[in-house]
């Protein structure tokens, strides 16, 4: 999912070589808020742990750092010619439950791919597909009034890039997941800084990596009657409170934390934090501000980068 909230794709290697700087002897890498795992692609020399509490960002995370599987171009090629089939994204989420997220030909493709696949590479590459030909601006909190060219393609499943290595998941509150680093690792922290929960931003995806046999749809949207995971850091009187517990409970030697200008707690509270540590230092990046709709203004924002070790 290329446009997903917070990505820092064109600043990895940046970020990487600012660890790399510190000569740190790194057994493992871990990042505590993955969504794409984007930073853990630098460092695949170490042993990697990957924590995301988001069903379709930990299934993406399952069908990347993985080993592929074989005869992929021959199933990919049974499963791009199925017929379709009326399920849960048909009936909600086309023109057909009065919601347009996808075309009526592209849900029924996406019900007859996902009751056939299980592994999560499939699983992984039925994602990243429908993200392509998604009616929404760039996230699922809303879908377009009229369908824009690119959903009225045909969904059709790719080959996407995957890293053999040993890979450990987790799908557990950050707090807790930072007592399975080891000593001998970097953490990354990348948690959200506004008031974007990417629960409901992303409820679709998630819907489609988990695929519940029924659903009750509520709202304009659709977002299901269970709700979605709402995280502390997206809510101004918790955030501060969550990433101190965070950071107090980490006992990895080097702890890295990805904020910006825009966020719910400023630069002085965050570097607090990081009083525990011998050395800290702080890094200001230049950054493009997220867009969620193309035909925003480009704006900048500030990359706060801090290192504690």
């Amino acid at each position: 999912m290329g446009g997903y909230l917070g990505n820092k794709k064109r600043i990895s290697k940046q970020l990487a070589e600012l660890i790399r700087e510190k000569n740190l002897s790194i057994e493992c890498f871990c990042e505590a808020f993955a969504g794409t795992g984007v930073l853990s692609k630098e460092f695949l020399e170490s042993k990697i742990y990957l924590n995301d509490l988001e069903p379709c960002a930990l299934m993406n995370l399952r069908g990347t750092f993985c080993f592929k599987p074989n005869n992929t171009d021959r199933i990919f090629d049974l499963l791009n010619n199925l017929e379709g089939e009326s399920g849960i994204i048909t009936k909600y989420y086309t023109p057909i439950g009065n919601r347009m997220f996808f075309t009526e030909e592209n849900g029924k493709r996406i019900d007859a791919i996902r009751t056939r696949i299980k592994k999560p590479y499939y699983i992984s590459a039925l994602l990243k597909a429908a993200d392509r030909i998604a009616n929404v601006s760039a996230v699922y909190g809303a879908y377009l009034k009229t369908f824009k060219p690119s959903a009225l393609k045909t969904l059709v499943l790719e080959e996407h890039e995957v890293f053999e290595m040993e890979t450990q998941f987790f799908k557990m509150e950050a707090r807790d997941f930072v007592k399975q680093c080891p000593f001998n690792s970097v953490l990354y922290l990348d948690p959200p800084y506004n008031n974007r929960q990417y629960g409901s931003n992303y409820f679709l995806p998630t819907l489609i990596a988990e695929y519940p046999e029924t659903i009750e749809p509520a709202g304009l949207t659709g977002i299901p009657t269970t709700g979605y995971y709402k995280s502390p850091f997206c809510q101004k009187r918790k955030a501060l409170e969550a990433l101190t517990e965070v950071i107090n409970n980490s006992i990895s030697r080097c702890v890295c934390l990805s904020y910006n200008n825009e966020g719910i707690i400023p630069l002085e509270e965050l570097q607090r934090l990081f009083e525990k540590f011998d050395n800290v230092r702080t890094h200001i990046i230049d950054f493009p501000r997220f867009k969620s709709n193309q035909n925003q203004e480009n704006r900048r924002v500030e990359e706060y980068f801090i290192m504690g070790y």
